[in-house]
């Protein structure tokens, strides 16, 4: 699924074209949703749903079809929703952000708390990078990521800043 996402940043099309794209080709990937933003539009596509135009709001995606809620979808944007009303820089906004994201539950049986936790560890099934983006209205990109093991230990980070080529 990651050559999705190679694909997009490497090639020349729209997002709205591109999500188009990603969605009649999703049956050769296994299921995700992916994000598309070319400077100017944000859009959605899956290969559960049809591609869509997301505009100005807050919208929050798990690993679930789109428009599935799930406790961990409505506890992230409450999460966010509380973030954008305290006004922070970048930096402690992105360490906001990544602490949002490693919100663990273990309460509940243990086949069940990939819906309530945004992070989960499980040898098989689990939360292996987290990323946050952020984009200012000059276009200026903050790409910032975390991996991690099969254990839930940080494994890695990289931080990327970029012009978006409008």
């Amino acid at each position: 699924r990651g050559a999705l996402v190679a694909e997009f940043v490497a090639g020349e099309d729209a997002a709205e074209r591109y999500a188009a794209r990603a969605v009649r080709h999703g049956h050769e990937f296994g299921p995700f949703n992916l994000l598309v933003y070319d400077g100017r539009e944000l859009h959605f596509a899956s290969n559960r749903a049809a591609a869509a135009p997301l505009g100005a709001a807050l919208h929050a995606f798990s690993n679930a079809p789109a428009g599935t809620e799930w406790p961990k979808t409505a506890t992230a944007r409450a999460g966010v929703r509380r973030l954008l009303e305290a006004p922070l820089g970048d930096e402690p906004l992105i360490a906001s952000l990544f602490a949002l994201l490693a919100e663990r539950d273990e309460s509940g049986p243990a086949d069940q708390r990939y819906r309530h936790a945004h992070f989960v560890v499980n040898p098989v099934y689990g939360t292996r990078c987290s990323t946050v983006l952020l984009v200012d209205d000059r276009g200026r990109l903050t790409f910032a990521e975390r991996s991690f093991d099969a254990a839930g230990e940080r494994a890695g980070e990289v931080r990327e800043t970029f012009e978006v080529a409008r």
